[in-house]
């Protein structure tokens, strides 16, 4: 297959996103020719075992914080921030592989869940650990731990939400839910400052990591200034996380009558 073929193919209904997002488009512009040089020379390569080599960067990465002691923080959190990005482009890739083959397996599917599981916490402690220790302040590395978990949790909610339908189901409670989501409501699209608000908030996997990584450049001429700005955005983030899951997801994002009631 030509690559402009293939492209074409494993990209699918990536192209929409691509056009709004530029660094996502960047990355799927890299990954795609990963992805070809792998089913073009290593065709018996699996996509799920690309899908465990990701986890395994992210387990890495998490484990090179306990480093931060007897090594430069500096050096430390640069090579952690591009370990991490190569598994975010080899998250793509497994996908790209994956529709190319068009062939899925539960194991995939599971290292992929897990990744995206590990990713989100492993990505913010590891910047406030680096943040903590340059300003010796223990206290920036558990706002930091407070915050991972919140958007670890963040990004779990979808799964949440059809563990919930799965759980209704099981005890046949349909009719008995008081809570349904008003069916009618309507997702209005945001301004452009508060889409780049959401962007440098909960794009984890590309504009976020953009931020920090200018946080931490930054961080080499003024620690303080840099340190002071990333425990800012740290709380301001945790107090918008804590909205989104107890009191704006509940609100907008679980399930209507018919949605529910829809076949799967």
């Amino acid at each position: 297959m030509l690559f402009s073929d293939y492209k074409i193919k494993v990209h699918g209904t990536k192209a929409d996103r691509m056009k709004v997002d530029l660094v996502y488009k960047i990355e799927r512009n890299i990954s795609v020719f990963i992805s070809y040089f792998l089913v073009k020379f290593f065709p018996k390569l699996a996509p799920s075992v690309v899908s465990m080599i990701n986890v395994v960067l992210v387990l890495s990465v998490i484990s090179l914080n306990l480093l931060h002691g007897v090594y430069n923080p500096f050096v430390l959190i640069i090579i952690q921030l591009v370990i991490l990005r190569v598994a975010i482009i080899g998250d793509r890739v497994d996908g790209e592989m994956a529709r190319y083959y068009e062939y899925f397996t539960q194991k995939g599917l599971y290292f992929d869940q897990v990744f995206h599981f590990c990713y989100p916490f492993t990505l913010i402690f590891s910047i406030g650990s680096y943040f903590s220790i340059i300003l010796d302040n223990t206290a920036v590395l558990i706002i930091s731990g407070i915050v991972a978990v919140l958007m670890t949790v963040y990004k779990m909610l979808g799964k949440i939400r059809h563990h919930i339908k799965y759980k209704i189901k099981l005890e046949s409670h349909d009719d008995l839910i008081q809570d349904y989501r008003n069916a009618t409501y309507v997702f209005k699209r945001q301004i452009i400052f508060f889409r780049l608000v959401n962007y440098f908030l909960f794009y984890i996997y590309d504009w976020v990591w953009v931020l920090y990584l200018v946080l931490v450049l930054g961080s080499v001429y003024d620690p303080a200034i840099f340190g002071v700005i990333y425990t800012g955005y740290s709380i301001i983030l945790g107090f918008v996380l804590l909205k989104k899951i107890l009191v704006t997801y509940p609100a907008v994002s679980l399930y209507s009558k018919e949605e529910f009631l829809a076949k799967d």
